[in-house]
């Protein structure tokens, strides 16, 4: 069997095991103290993005907007190198074989294969787009794009060509739509203001459902739940069905407001902190 197949077969695995996994959570969670998590590995760089895949690899951007994968025994195994676009916001590994790189102060998307080659790079510009503020990949091999400019939700394909737009959703949700972070699972796209909460659109961009949380900096979709960091309160994790909200007890070294970014992942979670320093802890 080719790495390739079989990297594949292990990532449609773990989507497969994704309602095992969140019983796992919550059984965690529910039963935590203070202090039951434990720090297992220590990144020695300064970080200043993360993300993890599916398959438990680690993405980090340092301070030189290198890109850097490591395996899940915390060993380097891939790096891109791009200094020449400004800041890497997001990083999005949803898919482990086409990982997406926002570069804003350039409005220029990048696209990598597993082990961090080009597949594909293009400036938003070029297809349109006044300014994006945020990008995520899309499950039909896409990428959605919020137009801050013209309050669209956009999908352009791999080469940059425009599929889908929206309507203008300053009509629907009023002018102070200022989304940071979006995320696609199954079929619907979670999107984040940074002052109002969460909404949901459908497939089509289509305005589905607002969910009104406060102060929330970042989200992870886990099924029908929400790992939400909020900069004040800290973790939690909140069921979009029931609206119950369950708080997630970390270990007494880690202060609240201090973490940037927060991720679960197969019995793992990994915490980015304000200062630069990223951990796992089970």
């Amino acid at each position: 069997m080719s790495t390739e197949k079989y990297l594949a077969k292990r990532f449609w695995k773990h989507k497969a095991w994704l309602s095992f996994e969140l019983l796992l959570v919550l059984s965690t969670v529910l039963s935590a103290q203070q202090d039951t998590l434990r720090i297992t590995h220590t990144f020695l760089e300064t970080v200043q993005q993360l993300a993890v895949d599916k398959l438990q690899h680690v993405y980090l951007s340092n301070a030189q907007n290198d890109l850097v994968k490591y395996n899940a025994s915390g060993q380097l195994v891939y790096q891109f190198n791009n200094n020449t676009k400004g800041a890497l916001r997001t990083i999005d590994a949803t898919d482990p074989f086409n990982v997406l790189l926002f570069y804003p102060d350039f409005q220029q998307l990048i696209l990598l294969d597993r082990t961090l080659n080009e597949k594909a790079r293009f400036s938003l510009y070029d297809s349109g787009i006044g300014e994006a503020s945020a990008v995520a990949l899309s499950n039909d091999n896409r990428i959605w794009v919020f137009d801050r400019v013209s309050f669209q939700l956009m999908k352009i394909d791999y080469d940059g060509q425009v599929v889908l737009n929206s309507e203008d959703l300053s009509f629907q949700l009023g002018q102070g739509l200022e989304l940071v972070q979006l995320q696609a699972r199954e079929d619907l796209l979670f999107a984040l203001d940074k002052n109002r909460g969460l909404f949901l659109f459908d497939n089509f961009g289509q305005f589905h459902k607002h969910l009104p949380l406060s102060d929330v900096i970042s989200f992870q979709v886990l099924e029908n739940n929400l790992l939400l960091l909020q900069k004040t309160s800290g973790l939690y994790l909140f069921n979009r069905l029931s609206f119950q909200q369950t708080a997630l007890l970390l270990p007494t070294a880690i202060k609240l407001g201090e973490i940037r970014q927060a991720f679960y992942q197969s019995g793992y979670w990994y915490v980015l902190l304000e200062k630069g320093q990223a951990l796992i802890l089970r």
